[in-house]
Parts: structure tokens; C-alpha cells; sequence
């Protein structure tokens, strides 16, 4: 009796240790895509989020440049994919799933959502693609 006990009270303890580094991990993650993309000084706000999960995570966000127009607004997401591939604090596996808008768009409807196509980047790319794409590999990085 004792040692089953025993057993479930370290189950528990090791499944709350675990689940506990996926909060920070995802706290972590979010911090750091909105760090790189807030590096870049045509980006007025990045707001990320990130979830950790046993086969798949997931990452995105909603940044706001400070720009006009999308020929204003394409080579500052240039910087920001840039800024993504620069930053060693990102995971090759991650993805850069990001909403970009203009400054006075209304985000809470997705409303002026930039079309980044032009760049010819795929939709939603990891950060290794990126990194691939303009020949960066930060020296943090493995």
C-alpha cells in the first residue's frame, strides 16, 4: 500500500514539474518572437503566444508596424522574418505564424491583414526556412 502510494505521489510530482516548464517554455517562446520583432523600429506592438504540446506546439502573433502602406509594410517584414532567423532564443522548429497590420488597422476584426506573399516566402514559415532563406545561423543556435 505504502509503495503505491509512494509511486503515485512521484507521478504526480514529476507530471506537475513537466507541465509546469511547458508554462514557462511557452512564456519563454512568446517572449522571445516578441522580442526579435520589436528589435525592428517600424514595429509599433507584438503580441505572441505559444503552446507547448507532446507532438505538436504552436506559435503565432499579431504584429502592428508603424507604416502606412503595404509597400511601406513589406520590407519591414523583411526585418522581422530576419530579426526571427537572427534571434537565438528561437527554435528551428518553431513557426513564424504572424499577423502583420498597418497602424491604424482594426486587429480585433483582421481588418488590413498584409499579404507577405509578395516577399515569396511560404505561408507561416518555420524558423529554420528562414534561417535557410537568408543564410543566418546565430552562434547560440545548434
Amino acid at each position: 500500500m505504502r509503495s503505491r502510494f509512494g509511486a503515485a505521489l512521484l507521478a504526480a510530482l514529476v507530471g506537475a514539474t513537466v507541465l509546469s516548464g511547458c508554462t514557462n517554455d511557452d512564456d519563454a517562446c512568446a517572449r522571445a518572437f516578441e522580442t526579435a520583432a520589436l528589435a525592428v523600429d517600424e514595429v509599433a506592438t507584438a503580441n505572441f503566444s505559444c503552446t507547448s504540446g507532446f507532438e505538436h506546439g504552436s506559435q503565432g502573433g499579431v504584429i502592428t508596424l508603424s507604416v502606412d502602406s503595404e509597400d511601406q509594410a513589406l520590407p519591414v517584414i523583411e526585418k522581422v522574418y530576419r530579426g526571427f532567423a537572427s534571434s537565438g532564443e528561437l527554435d528551428d522548429a518553431w513557426t513564424a505564424d504572424a499577423d502583420f497590420f498597418l497602424k491604424n488597422a482594426d486587429t480585433a476584426n483582421h481588418e488590413e491583414i498584409i499579404d507577405d506573399s509578395a516577399l515569396g516566402i511560404e505561408d507561416d514559415p518555420l524558423i529554420f526556412t528562414l534561417r535557410d532563406r537568408y543564410g543566418i545561423r546565430p552562434p547560440d543556435v545548434d
